[in-house]
């Protein structure tokens, strides 16, 4: 049974490009590591079309912390229902 080859184009020098099959670069490349740390090594200082940045910038948004981890303390409920910090 022959398999159909899933093939994502992150990096090219055209642009942006759209059609209903394809979409360049790939919609979700932004937030995967194992795609953004290769194309990094090769390509540094390519920008995504989109958003204008490049990708060493893409990839140290993928490592920083989250704000929103740090921004107010852990609440759990209570045995009686509370919310309590800890």
């Amino acid at each position: 049974m022959a398999r159909t080859l899933d093939l994502d184009i992150v990096l090219w020098s055209g642009g942006a490009w759209a059609s209903p099959g394809l979409t360049v670069p790939h919609r979700a490349f932004r937030h995967r590591g194992f795609v953004v740390g290769p194309a990094l090594a090769i390509a540094a200082t390519w920008r995504d079309p989109l958003t204008g940045l490049t990708l060493r910038q893409l990839a140290a948004r993928l490592t920083r912390p989250s704000p929103a981890r740090n921004a107010a303390p852990e609440r759990a409920l209570s045995s009686v229902g509370r919310a309590t910090d800890f």
